[in-house]
């Protein structure tokens, strides 16, 4: 198992603002991280499911709002970056609109796509969770986020430890969440506030797998 990532929290902050710029469709993107190296590289990834048609949705249920698929070029290119500078992916991070940043049925099946086993079975997976208090004129807000590993022992994908050291986030795979990480409003290990998008903060196209 791959030891400890860090999240550097500017890097957290760009996270969180696109999780907000995309809601109510979900964002994704990836973490790639240097052999030698403790902090990851953010990479926004474009949900190109958020590019589908009404007549597209009508035929299936695979949709921005529930789901993420990575653009095909961008992976592709990400993946080029990564074998060029002998980096690797280190995990990805999703949103879930409306909903709790569990690790649901469908993001397991979208990290399993060829067989039993994850694609990436060592990557940490952050999961954030959108909503807007008061419905559809609320202002949308990270209300909680969690992150996962695979397990080889119970062949699922369960809860790590999330936790605020200084300017960084530490995602520690080997160690179990503190009870009160997954609970209130964004907390993480003690740490409680409110993300909210800047409103200078314009809706660009920033933004893996068909997931969530």
């Amino acid at each position: 198992m791959r030891g400890a990532l860090a999240i550097r929290q500017p890097d957290l902050a760009v996270i969180r603002a696109h999780a907000l710029r995309e809601y109510p469709c979900e964002c994704c993107g990836v973490f790639t991280q240097a052999p030698d190296e403790l902090c990851v590289t953010v990479h926004p990834c474009t949900n190109i499911l958020s590019r589908r048609g009404a007549a597209e949705r009508e035929r299936g249920p695979c949709d921005a709002r529930t789901a993420y698929l990575i653009d095909p070029r961008e992976l592709a290119r990400l993946l080029a970056f990564v074998e060029a500078t002998g980096r690797v992916v280190a995990g990805f991070y999703h949103s879930h609109a409306d909903a709790a940043p569990s690790f649901s049925p469908a993001d397991r099946q979208g990290a399993m796509l060829f067989g039993d086993e994850p694609d990436y079975p060592e990557a940490v997976h952050l999961v954030l969770s959108v909503r807007a208090p008061g419905g559809a004129r609320g202002r949308p807000c990270v209300a909680a986020q969690r992150a996962f590993r695979w397990s080889q022992r119970s062949a699922e994908f369960v809860p790590v430890s999330l936790r605020a050291r200084g300017r960084l986030v530490v995602v520690d795979p080997a160690a179990c969440p503190a009870r009160t990480a997954c609970h209130g409003v964004d907390r993480v290990e003690g740490q409680q506030r409110m993300a909210r998008i800047p409103r200078w903060q314009s809706k660009s196209a920033s933004p893996c797998r068909c997931a969530s």
